[in-house]
């Protein structure tokens, strides 16, 4: 195995790699050199093995907030205002004589029901009623003739062509100059498209809801004075309290005084540019400690114009113990790289440097704050095949593993100090 014996020439006894993982994928890797033989015990792997697990939790739990953004976006596209009601149409006209069978209808009723005059009169039209409705039209028209009553009544006919028409049809009893019945006079007016515009409505706003139960977050109604009109909660653990405590109160009345100057300050911004974003506060509840993140948008006016907020109160908590988290990982990874005897370069998917420690930053030629920082105009490589050849860019060691997805080990690599005049040999 040449490598292991250019391992040993370079001083190093024992090495160390670990997948560096994000929903079950390798995105990158730790690999640790040590000049100690026998270096890697037990502890010592289960601790770099937690390490890595750490940062798993990190990369997924920025991840899953990125998935719910977007999750959150495509929410925020969904909410349009719906089409209005069109315009009633035109009405169709008909009589009836004190039994109830027709005497006349005019144009636009023979229109909307798709049948002639002659088909019309007497009871033929009662044979173009769409058979669910027929008993309950029947009952209704036996009461009117019975008691001499007005009557509106939603039914649906079937025209010729198959098509289905929805009427809301009136009558009303019809009296001579004497003021006796004599029969009965009605209209009936097409609301096929507000039904199918209602039957829309109806499915999107389920759609809706069932969208808005999915969203974890906190909603509230509240005006610029801090009153709370409405709420919405897919659960009510992260409530400070019950809503009939809260309902129609002011949030001074409310909150601790942490978290009301917090909520004041967004009124007062939302109040001044329309909108606020951004501001954290935390509640402890029963649950314990939870942090949450403010987004303040206008919402509508009510009856006195006065300007509602939609408020909306995302519980960050998890993102909050993952920061804290991530600093205290990388406090122990600093502090694991700096004692460990080889160099060690961490790199993110665009193949940036995102941790190094001081050894491998003597070897690189610069400093770790250069190296971190990105900068591709300062950061010139040159590196070196094992036959003192420039090597390719492409051939770059993480740009290996960036495109092949594949682990490289014992890669021998030199770098030129083309300043000093001298070749440090890596592997």
């Amino acid at each position: 195995e040449p490598w292991r014996a250019e391992a040993l020439r370079s001083g190093f006894q024992s090495l160390i790699a670990i997948p560096i993982k994000m929903f079950d994928s390798v995105i990158g890797i730790f690999v640790i050199y040590s000049s100690e033989k026998n270096y890697f015990d037990e502890e010592e792997i289960q601790l770099l093995d937690k390490a890595a697990s750490d940062v798993t939790f990190a990369l997924e739990i920025f991840e899953k907030e990125k998935m719910r953004k977007l999750a959150e976006e495509a929410v925020a596209e969904s909410e349009k205002r719906f089409h209005t009601l069109t315009e009633v149409s035109p009405v169709g006209i008909f009589r009836t004589d004190l039994t109830g069978a027709t005497t006349y209808v005019n144009q636009r009723w023979t229109q909307i029901v798709g049948i002639s005059f002659e088909q019309s009169v007497g009871s033929g039209w009662y044979m173009s009623i769409h058979p669910d409705d027929q008993i309950k039209l029947y009952n209704e028209w036996k009461k009117v003739t019975r008691e001499k009553v007005r009557s509106i009544l939603e039914y649906r006919f079937i025209k010729p062509d198959g098509s289905i028409v929805w009427v809301i049809g009136q009558a009303a009893p019809e009296t001579n100059a004497d003021n006796e019945i004599i029969g009965f006079i009605g209209t009936i007016t097409d609301i096929t498209e507000r039904k199918q515009a209602q039957d829309k409505f109806i499915v999107i706003n389920k759609k809706m809801e069932a969208i808005i139960e999915a969203i974890p977050d906190l909603m509230f109604e509240i005006d610029l004075k801090g009153n709370i009109f409405n709420y919405h909660s897919s659960t009510d653990d992260l409530l400070l309290m019950a809503p009939s405590q809260f309902i129609g109160k002011n949030i001074s009345q409310i909150l601790p005084s942490d978290a009301l100057a917090l909520c004041l300050l967004a009124l007062d911004e939302a109040g001044e540019k329309g909108f606020s974003r951004g501001k954290q506060y935390s509640l402890d509840l029963p649950i314990g400690k939870c942090w949450f993140e403010l987004s303040l948008a206008p919402m509508k006016e009510d009856e006195s114009e006065e300007l509602h907020f939609i408020v909306i109160s995302r519980d960050i908590t998890e993102q909050k113990k993952a920061d804290e988290a991530l600093v205290k990982n990388k406090e122990r990874y600093r502090g694991l790289l700096d004692n460990l005897e080889a160099g060690i370069v961490v790199h993110n998917c665009e193949g940036n440097i995102i941790m190094c420690n001081s050894i491998a930053a003597e070897l690189l030629g610069y400093s770790i704050e250069q190296l971190m920082s990105g900068n591709k105009e300062l950061l010139k490589w040159n590196f070196l095949n094992e036959d003192y050849s420039e090597m390719l860019f492409e051939n770059y060691p993480i740009n290996q593993i960036l495109n092949s997805k594949i682990a490289i080990k014992n890669f021998p690599l030199g770098i030129k100090d083309v300043i000093k005049g001298t070749i440090a040999w890596i592997l």
